[in-house]
């Protein structure tokens, strides 16, 4: 069982300043500390993690995989080239380099979502599309990932 810590859950709904930054919902401040990693996401969300947790991923599911396989460096250099240390200042904001948020369609709305080991950041248009379009689905999805994985 995960560290309650690192186990991040819950839906927050924030803003964006015009300095690009953002505040960390208080469910999340313990388990970030100062410092965070932030990355593109999948499905044009970014995520934030735990210093631990993003060299831990990065280790596991990147660098381990072999060079030669095209798709492995292009997955390996996408993610890398976007990632950034940031820090979190006495307000308990950061800020969100613009290009992730050109490149994660980010406005001024936004959704903070809990996602086990990492945080992600939505646009709150996106996330709202999401939620409909799983909302519809998510028990079908359920059902071949238990047939898939015999849960």
């Amino acid at each position: 069982m995960e560290d309650c810590r690192t186990m991040n859950v819950g839906t927050y709904e924030q803003l964006i300043d015009e300095k690009g930054r953002i505040i960390l919902p208080g469910a999340f401040r313990q388990a970030f500390g100062k410092t965070l990693f932030i990355s593109l996401g999948f499905d044009d969300c970014l995520c934030l993690w735990r210093n631990e947790d993003f060299e831990s991923f990065v280790e596991k599911e990147i660098e381990k995989r072999s060079d030669l396989s095209r798709a492995q460096r292009q997955v390996n250099r996408w993610l890398h080239s976007s990632a950034h240390l940031l820090s979190i200042d006495s307000q308990n904001r950061f800020v969100i380099p613009q290009l992730l948020r050109k490149k994660s369609l980010l406005e001024r709305e936004v959704v903070l979502v809990g996602a086990g080991a990492r945080v992600e950041i939505w646009s709150k248009k996106a996330w709202e599309d999401y939620i409909a379009k799983a909302d519809d689905s998510i028990e079908e999805i359920a059902e071949s990932l238990s047939r898939e994985f015999r849960v």
